[in-house]
């Protein structure tokens, strides 16, 4: 009977156990369900955050990419000015170049016929100087034979002068010896 019995209890305490086993799963399902709605009400809450969050960096991109935009605008309206200027820039400076080159040659060619000038000046000027100096030298020497001609012209005239006086003194005084 103990079998019954035994047979008996497990038959009754089955279904109960089962059933409280049940009762605790479906308290623990029902707590789960109230943890994962609080989990799902959090990430709805969280994602409606960051789809706000995401609308606003949308919309700040946006403005960013119209200031890009515009700026882009700039800075091509910027270079073509800036483009535009260097090449008048680089139009003048290649005038300047060249009129600069056209100045020195002609400095050139100037410097060139001033120097052929002055070599020609110098050659003539040489020319007149040995002309001078040979004229000079002539008039020196023609000078010199004149002093010395004119010298010796006075020289004999002097002598013949001394020579008359002398012999004029001598017949004085051969006359006042004699007398």
């Amino acid at each position: 009977m103990l079998k019954h019995y035994c047979l008996f209890f497990y038959i009754l305490a089955s279904p109960l156990c089962i059933a409280q086993n049940d009762s605790l799963l479906i308290q623990q399902n029902q707590i789960s369900i109230k943890s994962l709605e609080a989990k799902t009400q959090y990430l709805n809450r969280s994602l409606n955050i960051q789809s706000k969050q995401f609308r606003n960096l949308q919309y700040q991109l946006e403005i960013i990419r119209s200031r890009n935009d515009s700026l882009n605008e700039n800075l091509q309206l910027e270079l073509a000015a800036f483009t535009k200027n260097m090449e008048r820039f680089q139009a003048s400076q290649a005038q300047t170049e060249r009129a600069l080159n056209n100045a020195l040659l002609d400095f050139q060619a100037k410097f060139e016929a001033q120097n052929e000038y002055a070599q020609k000046m110098q050659s003539t000027l040489d020319s007149r100087i040995q002309l001078e100096l040979i004229y000079a030298a002539a008039t020196g020497i023609i000078l010199i034979i004149l002093f010395l001609a004119f010298n010796k012209l006075m020289l004999k005239r002097g002598l013949k002068q001394n020579l008359a006086s002398w012999n004029q003194f001598q017949d004085h005084f051969l006359k006042k010896s004699v007398s």
